[in-house]
Formats: C-alpha cells, sequence, structure tokens
C-alpha cells in the first residue's frame, strides 16, 4: 500500500499547494500483501458492508493462467467481488 498511497498522497499535495480541493477517500486506494502468492484490495470488505448495511453481491471469478512459455506451472487466481451501485472514483 505504501506505493499507491503515496503516489496519491503527493497528487493531493500538489494539488493543495496550487489551491485546489484537498481530499482523499483511502478505501480507493489499492493495499497489497507483497508475498508468494500475492494478495491485494481495494474498498470495503464484507464485514465492513455488512455492519455499516450496505447492500451488496458477492460475485467469485476463479481463473486458471498457464506460463508454458516461461515456466512449466499454473497460477490460480480467486476473484472476489463485492459489488455495490456505488463506485469510487
Amino acid at each position: 500500500m505504501l506505493a499507491h498511497k503515496a503516489e496519491d498522497e503527493g497528487i493531493i499535495c500538489v494539488e493543495g499547494m496550487l489551491g485546489g480541493a484537498v481530499h482523499i477517500d483511502y478505501d480507493c486506494v489499492p493495499r497489497v500483501i507483497y508475498t508468494h502468492p500475492e494478495c491485494a484490495w481495494v474498498g470495503k470488505t464484507e464485514e465492513q458492508c455488512k455492519a455499516e448495511n450496505i447492500p451488496y453481491k458477492l460475485v467469485v471469478i476463479l481463473l486458471i493462467v498457464y506460463h508454458l512459455l516461461l515456466y512449466s506451472f499454473h497460477i490460480f487466481l480467486c476473484i472476489c467481488i463485492y459489488a455495490t451501485r456505488r463506485l469510487c472514483i
């Protein structure tokens, strides 16, 4: 998260120095755990949606990527999306 957060805060800093509105929504900043496998997320968790009574729909996507050109291994990706009508922009 450090690089993503620093980039967004740098932009906000310059906008503030130029007299613009200063606001950052940290729910819209990607968070990453650099492990193997990597884990990343953005936005609210399912628990936060429940606690704030935000209606959502869970969409789970399973992807299998074959890297035959470089290595002989498979990458399994699971993407969980908690979708609402409100988007971070």
